[in-house]
């Protein structure tokens, strides 16, 4: 399904961002218009949720239910307040993983949940633009986009990272080993 999504969005002319794990899955499609692989799954995750502004889940397997829950749980922390949106038939599984905890006593009374559970993919497009409208009126610019950083920020997202990992940039795969400014994260270099 990330496949079909990312195909058809390149077709449209979209900019096609993968973040996969460089040994589970080492091509670099065509249709990428930039790409950074990732030994760590952790890492992986890190990167995946830097880059978010809004989170979209459809269906797929126990990874999709980690980066939904890494999601949900970073909202409780109150360390996430960008959106989710769950499209069916995740969007049950999920909710039926939630109830199954609360049914237990477990679940956190006042979770604080950004979280939207569509039917479809023409509903989630519809919250999608719903939220960007709101993001275009209040002017938000994603915390982790390099350009309104200052390079001491630049410098503390690069030190995230403690091992090396793969960039896409000019064509090329390029190795990027920790301390070393990714060129495919800075306008200036891929112009």
């Amino acid at each position: 399904l990330m496949g079909v999504t990312a195909r058809e969005a390149h077709k449209a002319g979209g900019e096609v961002y993968g973040v996969g794990l460089k040994d589970y899955e080492p091509e670099i499609y065509e249709w990428f218009s930039n790409w950074e692989g990732f030994s760590s799954y952790d890492y992986r995750i890190k990167r995946l949720t830097d880059l978010a502004d809004i989170f979209v889940a459809m269906a797929g397997g126990l990874g999709t239910i980690h980066e939904i829950l890494d999601v949900h749980i970073n909202q409780f922390l109150g360390k996430e307040k960008r959106p989710m949106i769950i499209v069916s038939p995740m969007n049950e599984i999920y909710k039926q993983i939630c109830e199954n905890v609360k049914k237990e006593g477990l679940y956190w009374d006042k979770l604080p949940e950004h979280i939207y559970y569509v039917k479809d993919g023409r509903e989630a497009l519809e919250v999608i633009d719903k939220i960007t409208n709101e993001y275009d009126k209040s002017g938000y610019i994603n915390k982790n986009y390099y350009p309104v950083l200052t390079s001491e920020q630049i410098y503390q997202n690069i030190k995230q990272y403690d091992e090396k990992y793969n960039v896409l940039y000019a064509g090329l795969e390029l190795v990027i080993h920790p301390d070393v400014y990714p060129p495919n994260r800075f306008r200036s270099s891929i112009s």
